[in-house]
């Protein structure tokens, strides 16, 4: 017997909202997947954030979905994922484009490699520390610091 086809699950090749096509899924939680799109205009790669259909009814998590967008383009920083666009799907179901993150979280690399030796420890959590303050600094409180949300990739000069 197949698995029941999960009817959230964007296609590969689907064009959102005139504009994304989707090229892979990348990620998928409780509240939301997260999808590679390529902006058919710009062809540039973006993450875009697909609020679960079975969360699309509740004003409440539709509002703090749209605060987080918000609140996280309103953050200027380097330690803070760029947002490029917030809106709505055809189906209703609310979305966030962002960019796209080359890299893995931390939660990954802690399962791939287990220790993570002293001095990788303190840079990830002194840069962790810079993205809280740029947000602190704009009235921010982030309410769901993990490893799961810290993601770690490598800048233009090869440092992570």
């Amino acid at each position: 017997m197949a698995a029941p086809q999960n009817e959230s699950k964007i296609p590969v090749g689907t064009v959102l909202v005139g504009k994304y096509r989707v090229t892979r899924e990348i990620g998928r939680g409780g509240m939301a997947a997260v999808y590679e799109a390529e902006h058919l205009t710009l062809g540039k790669k973006v993450a875009v954030k697909v609020l679960a259909s079975e969360l699309a009814n509740s004003t409440v998590v539709i509002e703090r979905f749209f605060r987080e967008a918000r609140a996280a383009a309103s953050v200027k920083s380097p330690h803070i994922v760029d947002i490029y666009d917030s809106s709505r799907l055809e189906d209703g179901r609310p979305f966030i484009a962002m960019e796209l993150l080359e890299g893995e979280s931390l939660y990954d690399r802690m399962a791939r490699i287990r220790l993570i030796d002293p001095k990788s420890t303190v840079r990830i959590i002194n840069q962790c520390c810079k993205g809280l303050a740029k947000a602190h600094a704009a009235g921010i409180v982030h309410r769901d610091l993990k490893p799961e949300n810290i993601f770690l990739t490598r800048a233009e000069d090869g440092d992570e």
